[in-house]
């Protein structure tokens, strides 16, 4: 199999982190959001199993249910993904929630919810679903991240078993592991940044700007039309 080049490696994992930073957003800004509810949303759906979809929304229960596990769905898949750690399963489990999305409401179904990301037959949430499908096609070794650290850590110590003898090979070595090492701990700062500017924005941290927690959920393709009940 041919090796994936440094720019097609950068590409994938800038493609990566910023569907997972989408993922992570819409996961806490829900979490965030005591009012958020799923049940305007399923209520609108008219196509396929839109009775599963009422009956979901038919029991206080299960609508707890479906509301807890699509916030925290959307966490740990935005987190894994923006990190790179376990990128194939997380990138099936949000193309899947993401067409789950594209199901309960198609863009070509009439819809009393607006939206101005229908395109008949496509909107950004089956966009996204097919990006992250590509995504998953690709081994770990296509993606900078924490996923690709542990592995070379791994095979780094199975390569101790048979140290290097010369003296230039062993300085080139360090040098490959330090430079391994930066490029896949380089988003853990981008992490950190991002995420105190959105607990800045949202007023998680500054008292000044606490009016903004209370705001309905953000506009995005993973949750445009999944608004709050109390709107």
């Amino acid at each position: 199999m041919k090796k994936t080049n440094s720019i097609t490696i950068w590409l994938l994992t800038a493609l990566r982190i910023v569907i997972g930073w989408h993922f992570l957003y819409e996961g806490l800004a829900k979490l965030a959001n005591p009012n958020w509810s799923s049940s305007l949303y399923l209520m609108e759906s008219k196509w396929l199993f839109s009775g599963f979809f009422h009956w979901l929304i038919g029991n206080s229960t299960t609508l707890h249910i479906v509301d807890f596990m699509n916030i925290w769905g959307l966490i740990i898949i935005g987190f894994c993904l923006f990190v790179g750690l376990f990128t194939r399963p997380a990138a099936i489990s949000g193309a899947l929630l993401l067409l789950l999305y594209y199901v309960a409401n198609p863009p070509f179904v009439p819809s009393t919810i607006p939206s101005t990301s229908h395109f008949y037959i496509l909107n950004y949430n089956l966009i996204e679903a097919i990006v992250l499908i590509v995504l998953a096609s690709f081994r770990k070794e296509a993606f900078w991240g924490i996923q690709r650290l542990v592995a070379y850590w791994h095979e780094k110590r199975k390569d101790e078993k048979f140290p290097l003898q010369d003296n230039h090979e062993i300085l080139e070595s360090y040098d490959t592991s330090r430079r391994e090492l930066i490029k896949n701990l380089a988003v853990l700062p981008l992490f950190g940044a991002a995420f105190f500017g959105m607990a800045k924005k949202r007023g998680w941290i500054s008292f000044e700007e606490k009016n903004l927690a209370s705001k309905t959920d953000a506009v995005s393709s993973a949750s445009l039309l999944m608004e709050s009940r109390s709107q």
